[in-house]
Parts: structure tokens; C-alpha cells; sequence
């Protein structure tokens, strides 16, 4: 599976989200582009190897791979997948319910810029948490910075 829709924002052009009550919210797409204070908060508590998980482009797996952490981003997007390839960062496109190289290894899962709703809404995170951490490992839910820290999983 691959998508294209968040493919404009991602090359920098205004994004919209399209609520189900007719609301339309600007995507902040270019805060996906750079590091900031939150993003340092979050990537502060990977101290293993880390799987980003809907890594837009990039940011996060950039830093960590910078950091000498072993990191991984998977993202649905062919661009995004590109991008973050091009700050020389690894990442596979492809659907994260899908086989993940290393599952069960990863120690760290993020789930950043609102990307603990994949597959499902926010009551139903992201299926790789669990099947790609170890017992013990962390889920890393940015979406809310003053919640950042890493939950059990």
C-alpha cells in the first residue's frame, strides 16, 4: 500500500485536513521539516534501536542515525520515503501492518506529528507498537508534547 495524499505537504505546499464535520485544519507540514524542542524531548529518551513509524520525511530518523542510534523510518509515501533517504537516513515505503524488518527487536517505536492514530483513530494506536517492540520496549506518542514521554509496551 502507498499513498500520495500528504505528498504536497511533505514537498512544502499548504495541506489541509479535511474533518468529518466539514472542518478544514491546516497540517503544520512545515514543522515536519526541522527539528525542534519537543522532537529533542522525544528523541532524548531513544537510547536503542529506534523505528519511526509514518516518518514523513525524515526528521527524527536523521537525528537519530546522527546520534550513532540505529534507526529505521517506514512510511506509506514514496516521497516521504525519498526524502528521508536523501538527508541519508534509512527507510523503507511500505504499510506498516506489514512485516517490519527487525520486530521484536526495535526498542523504541515513534509515533509522531499525530501518527498514533494509523489504522485506526487515537483509540486504536498502531498496530506496529506492540509487534515491533519487545516486551519492555517503549511506544513514543509525540502527538501530544506535554504527554512526550515513552509508554511500555
Amino acid at each position: 500500500m502507498t499513498t500520495t495524499e500528504f505528498d504536497p505537504g511533505l514537498l512544502g505546499e499548504h495541506c489541509w485536513l479535511e474533518c468529518a464535520n466539514g472542518e478544514r485544519v491546516m497540517l503544520p507540514v512545515t514543522r515536519w521539516q526541522e527539528l525542534d524542542s519537543s522532537d529533542e524531548l522525544l528523541l532524548a529518551a531513544c537510547l536503542g534501536p529506534t523505528l519511526d513509524v509514518g516518518c514523513g520525511p525524515g526528521r527524527l530518523v536523521e537525528a537519530l542515525t546522527r546520534r550513532g542510534v540505529i534507526a529505521l523510518g517506514v512510511d506509506v509515501s514514496p516521497v516521504a520515503v525519498d526524502l528521508t533517504q536523501a538527508r541519508g537516513a534509512p527507510a523503507l515505503c511500505r504499510d506498516v501492518f506489514d512485516r517490519i524488518p527487525g520486530e521484536g527487536r526495535w526498542r523504541h517505536v515513534l509515533l509522531a506529528d499525530g501518527n498514533i492514530g494509523i489504522g485506526g483513530g487515537s483509540r486504536r494506536p498502531a498496530a506496529p507498537g506492540p509487534r515491533a517492540a519487545p516486551a519492555g520496549g517503549q511506544r513514543a506518542d509525540g502527538a501530544r508534547p506535554a504527554r512526550n514521554r515513552p509508554a511500555p509496551v
